[in-house]
């Protein structure tokens, strides 16, 4: 014999469902249930927690995207007046271009090109959409052949300079650029606005609405959750990692905490901003991570870049600027742990040994343990300058070994590394 089944109409979606599929209350001890089913229950319950969290984010200025330009590193500019190239302005500056083979891009959009000891400014071309472009040769590694290799790319010159000059909060959506008075011939630094498919939308159409739009009304869009990406909260907003540290994007790769990606990221952050690490590893406290790496999702869009599958590799911030003590994706690079540790300067004065017997200087070389025996010498200055020489030139033999295994970037740096041993 069936027995029938008791039902109820969410007033909410209209579906008939058991009364075991309803919002359930207790009054006075005793088991009711609602008009309103479990899942629109919950659902409007999410809702109603997004809206809070978002107007927290409205009255939270720190939350906000404001204009923020980068700091380049002196070693990267050029002086172009000894090569005949005449700037636009006098504040135009030519950046190496790191992953790119002997390329600069400068403040202005231009490229130049360094052929032996000649530089010359790069042709441009125009992209299907009209933007200024240039054809350049790009380090990629090939998982086919196992090798680091330069290939051939487009590239337009807006991105290039947004890479080098200005700091851009969300580089896995910024795939647009508004050019000041919507100039795509314009890109000077200060003309551009990396943004969004939805915010671009919004600032073209504002700007074809009066013929003008200001860089604070750009902001208020940009900073406009109705114009985030689609996968946007106010949670990835949220500095979890030592108050410093957010994740930028609800992706759930994202969340993966169990990811290389991810733990490379939250030990960076750690390393640099963690007091506990400091008391055991001063040598970081030192240290800072670049405003565009406090976000994760643009860690992650340079590390997938450079990371190679498969492989244990080391995040690196000092090899391509010696005494560097800032993570950047200008700064970092991802070598093998050996390679890593050939640069090793800590202690470095302890492989120069006075023995007992007189003014005699044993020197050697420790790698991983490993004991290398340079030599002994009748001076300590002496020493110092064996150690030195012995230590460059193992470092550029290790560099000719590993042509085309490690990125091109970390190849140059590494014949031109100079070896400090301190007093």
């Amino acid at each position: 014999m069936s027995t029938e089944v008791e039902t109820r109409i969410c007033k909410v979606c209209g579906e008939e469902l058991p009364l075991e599929k309803m919002k359930k209350t207790y009054k006075y001890g005793k088991k009711y249930y609602s008009h309103i089913c479990k899942s629109c229950y919950n659902e409007d319950r999410r809702k109603k927690h997004e809206e809070n969290k978002i107007k927290l984010y409205l009255k939270d200025d720190s939350l906000k995207i404001h204009r923020k330009y980068k700091e380049v590193s002196s070693v990267k500019i050029l002086s172009i007046e000894q090569f005949g190239i005449s700037p636009i302005n006098e504040d135009e500056v030519f950046v190496k271009l790191l992953d790119y083979k002997n390329a600069y891009i400068s403040n202005y959009g231009r490229v130049l090109i360094r052929y032996g000891k000649k530089y010359c400014l790069k042709r441009k071309t125009y992209s299907a959409d009209g933007d200024i472009e240039y054809q350049l040769y790009k380090n990629i590694y090939n998982y086919d052949t196992e090798r680091w290799e330069f290939r051939k790319v487009a590239v337009k010159a807006w991105t290039l300079v947004v890479q080098e000059f200005i700091v851009n909060y969300d580089i896995s959506n910024n795939k647009y650029c508004w050019h000041k008075d919507d100039d795509v011939m314009d890109n000077y630094y200060k003309h551009l606005f990396p943004v969004n498919k939805y915010q671009y939308i919004a600032i073209k159409n504002k700007y074809l609405e009066d013929r003008n739009i200001s860089e604070k009304q750009i902001f208020e869009i940009i900073n406009d959750v109705k114009y985030k990406p689609e996968d946007w909260t106010p949670t990835c907003m949220k500095k979890s990692i030592c108050n410093i540290g957010y994740l930028g994007t609800n992706d759930a790769d994202g969340y993966c905490v169990n990811s290389n990606a991810y733990r490379r990221w939250a030990n960076m952050i750690q390393r640099c901003y963690y007091d506990k690490v400091h008391e055991y590893k001063p040598y970081y406290e030192p240290c800072t991570v670049c405003e565009e790496w406090h976000n994760f999702s643009n860690f992650k869009v340079w590390y997938d870049e450079n990371n190679i599958e498969g492989k244990k590799l080391d995040l690196d911030k000092d090899l391509l600027e010696q005494g560097n003590s800032v993570y950047s994706p200008d700064t970092c690079v991802l070598v093998s742990h050996y390679i890593n540790t050939v640069f090793e300067t800590r202690g470095m004065k302890n492989n120069i040994v006075k023995k007992s017997d007189g003014n005699i200087y044993e020197v050697f070389m420790s790698l991983l343990g490993k004991r290398i025996d340079i030599g002994i010498f009748n001076s300590e200055v002496e020493a110092k300058k064996e150690l030195k020489k012995y230590k460059e030139d193992y470092i550029k033999q290790l560099a000719r070994s590993s042509k085309n295994k490690i990125p091109d970037k970390a190849y140059q740096a590494m014949l031109n590394w100079k070896v400090e041993i301190a007093d």
